[in-house]
């Protein structure tokens, strides 16, 4: 990474430490992006049910949706550290 001026305030502002994360475990976000997609299918088959099934597969829903969004803004850091080391 360069060091300029928008590094400095990324790096303050504390994303210097996950883009190391990101660096240091590159698997990690595809990984949560799996178990978010299983988990998200899981919930969209529980939703179809009535009762205490459907109030499940509302939250699996929910958590696996995140771990989706959590997954694809690691994916963007990875992305962005990959181009970095290349220039």
């Amino acid at each position: 990474m360069g060091s300029n001026i928008a590094d400095l305030v990324a790096e303050r502002a504390g994303y210097g430490r996950l883009r190391r994360f990101v660096h240091t475990y590159p698997r990690v976000n595809t990984w949560i992006s799996v178990f978010g997609g299983l988990i998200f299918f899981v919930g969209s088959i529980l939703f179809l049910y009535s009762g205490a099934a459907k109030e499940v597969g509302t939250y699996l829903f929910i958590v696996g949706s995140l771990g989706m969004f959590v997954g694809s803004i690691g994916q963007l850091f990875k992305d962005d550290i990959q181009r970095d080391l290349r220039s």
